[in-house]
């Protein structure tokens, strides 16, 4: 169950309030979430009466139903206990996708990649601060060399193998496969592409790390761009091929053009992984 606060003018599902209390280590629940919870299992006139107290308060209580967030979907995943030693991120940015991580899996190591050197002062410091945490300031693809890369916005660059305007300029690229190699990184892997259509290239040339990875987390497009840009219904043929099968879904993004669904992180695991040996519902 979860406490919310009505809020005029909102209908009652719309606001949720949580305490503001901490989150508890090891992405258990909100301390109020975990509390409250305990309710939903006893009677109906005991069950009525806390609801009855929590209105003094101006309090409501909700069946708690898991969301599509980052954090929401960590927790899950923590629950299936699939290892993994190393997060391999690319497309890290500043950094917030691993720290997020970290506050559910502490204690891993952690591979950040990123192009866009307007990120590089937040990653030396975050990197620096841990001692397996490592950063790498180049383009991924299929093999090392030199692409070009559109740097132009910080949070939406892109790479492509021809110019394909003035704003794309030569860059250095790096694979997974070589980093991972030359820094020593422990398997098994958790994978994070956020990479705007050039997940199939950074994926080939993640071969070994592929061959030793048990989670991927990848951004998948409903509008996908051109090739080598994938739809998320083709990732998933491509993904299937390699052994894995898609297990949950997070931050779910809607154009604001028309309200279409656009985009969406999906989380794959091994089609062997404990969770698919179970077919119900219940």
């Amino acid at each position: 169950m979860r406490l919310t606060r009505p809020q005029a003018g909102l209908d009652y599902p719309a606001v949720k309030w949580k305490f503001g209390l901490p989150y508890l280590s090891e992405g258990k629940r909100s301390l109020c979430q975990m509390h409250v919870a305990g309710i939903a299992n006893v009677g109906t006139g005991f069950r009525n009466a806390v609801k009855a107290a929590f209105r003094v308060l101006g309090l409501r209580v909700e069946r708690y139903r898991p969301g599509p967030t980052l954090r929401e979907a960590l927790e899950r995943l923590e629950g299936h206990k699939i290892p993994f030693q190393t997060v391999v991120d690319v497309g890290a940015s500043t950094g917030s996708w691993s720290l997020e991580v970290e506050r559910v899996f502490p204690r891993r190591a952690h591979l950040l990649i990123e192009a866009n050197a307007v990120h590089e002062t937040k990653l030396r410091a975050v990197c620096g601060a841990r001692s397996n945490w490592h950063y790498v300031l180049k383009a991924a693809g299929k093999r090392e060399g030199h692409l070009f890369f559109d740097d132009s916005d910080p949070w939406g660059g892109h790479l492509s193998e021809t110019q394909a305007s003035p704003k794309y300029k030569p860059y250095p690229v790096t694979t997974i496969d070589a980093e991972v190699k030359r820094l020593g990184l422990p398997a098994p892997f958790l994978v994070k592409l956020d990479t705007h259509g050039v997940e199939v290239p950074i994926l080939t040339g993640a071969a070994d790390t592929l061959a030793a990875t048990e989670v991927l987390v990848i951004e998948c497009y409903n509008f996908p761009g051109a090739p080598p840009c994938l739809p998320f219904w083709e990732m998933c043929r491509w993904m299937e091929a390699k052994g894995f099968r898609p297990i949950d879904i997070l931050d779910i993004l809607y154009r604001p053009h028309d309200q279409c669904f656009w985009q969406f992180d999906l989380v794959f695991t091994r089609s062997s992984a404990p969770p698919f040996s179970y077919d119900g519902y219940a």
